[in-house]
């Protein structure tokens, strides 16, 4: 039977009875809870945030600590001083976390529930909260039907630049955590997104931007995938000015935009010195990656043109073609008996501000050719 059935209908001195049922020194925390609860409610609500007593609570059975803990954050609005909201919150949600009882499924519904108490105003930090305890105990499933549109939840919430900066990369955090490289990525994308020209950037900011860079250029086929160029980015341009960084900047700029004659140069003046770089894993993509931009500029390419580019003998081609087809970067044919690929399409390496214009362009030629096109239809139509 449930420890809260037989309360009163007082909530606080119900929730004093419980707590006290459980706590290691009932007494003494009835004491303290009774006398702070006629002279101060927030130090009275403080109390059932410390460590001992959401240790005693958790212990409960069943759902009886997760219905004493939503009753705790359901009284935390009565508080008046919005500050002294925010500090009962936080120390409840650190003692949910520490405590050594409770399972992090249950913890994770705590903190959760905590936060769709709270206003938006107010509730960044316990989002925040969400996120690296569902991302540190493989829970991401659980809270990404809630992030799927995390955007527009961002812009409900009064926050900075900075916060907005932070909460991208804590959310890249609990994704990579979890095993989710995908989503962590993109996590990652969105926070470098978050900086513009202007954007001061500390050190700290810095070397998150480095980390992010190295992650691209340590999953070279990844980079493609993004939907945006790395190098075109603000705070990646910045960074790249750094000398300890210059290798890392050149490395992104050849897998984004160069071919493996690119490569070949690189590796001539770096050679992955100091920089942790997978000359394999990137001497690999490079030939992958070199065969897409052949694709882009040509219908059809013969395998002496792909054997020259790649560096490799001719009878090798057809592996290498077929790798970069089942990579999705490209769709074709081999057409063995003329020794050429016939491409039916290819994936753009790099999507910046160029191609975008190249895009809006082609878009314009289409649009005066369906105009075109229905104006000779019109004309037809009234020949007829």
């Amino acid at each position: 039977m449930s420890v809260l059935v037989s309360v009163s209908n007082d909530v606080e001195n119900a929730l004093v009875s419980t707590v006290a049922s459980v706590h290691p020194s009932p007494s003494s925390f009835t004491s303290s809870a009774t006398a702070s609860l006629t002279s101060s409610y927030a130090s009275f609500l403080s109390l059932f945030a410390e460590k001992e007593a959401v240790q005693a609570v958790m212990g409960l059975e069943g759902e009886d600590a997760e219905a004493v803990v939503a009753m705790v954050s359901g009284l935390i609005k009565k508080v008046e001083d919005e500050g002294k909201q925010l500090e009962i919150e936080g120390k409840l949600v650190s003692s949910i976390i520490s405590s050594t009882s409770g399972s992090p499924e249950s913890k994770l519904r705590m903190i959760v529930n905590l936060y769709n108490l709270r206003p938006p105003s107010s509730s960044y930090s316990l989002l925040l909260s969400a996120i690296s305890y569902a991302g540190s105990t493989n829970q991401m499933p659980l809270l990404s039907p809630s992030l799927s549109n995390l955007p527009s939840l961002i812009s409900t919430l009064p926050i900075t630049e900075s916060e907005t900066r932070a909460l991208y990369l804590t959310l890249s955090k609990a994704f990579d955590a979890f095993g989710d490289k995908t989503s962590g990525r993109s996590a990652m994308v969105k926070y470098l997104l978050t900086f513009t020209p202007s954007s001061p950037m500390t050190p700290s900011d810095r070397e998150t931007v480095k980390a992010a860079v190295r992650d691209a250029i340590a999953n070279p086929m990844m980079l493609w995938g993004q939907g945006t160029s790395f190098g075109d980015l603000p705070c990646v341009g910045e960074v790249k000015k750094d000398s300890d960084f210059e290798g890392v900047g050149s490395l992104l700029d050849v897998l984004e935009e160069g071919k493996f004659c690119d490569w070949q140069e690189w590796k001539k003046k770096y050679g992955g010195r100091g920089e942790g770089i997978n000359l394999e894993r990137c001497e690999e993509a490079m030939r992958l990656l070199s065969i897409c931009s052949l694709a882009s500029e040509k219908g059809e390419i013969p395998f002496g043109d792909i054997s020259d580019t790649l560096e490799v003998p001719e009878e090798s081609v057809e592996r290498w073609v077929v790798k970069a087809i089942a990579e999705g970067l490209m769709k074709g044919k081999i057409d063995q008996v003329k020794k050429s690929v016939v491409v039916e399409r290819s994936v753009a390496r790099k999507f910046g501000k160029e191609e975008w214009g190249r895009l809006r362009d082609t878009i314009g030629e289409w649009k005066v050719r369906v105009k075109k096109t229905e104006e000779e239809l019109k004309g037809r139509q009234k020949k007829n």
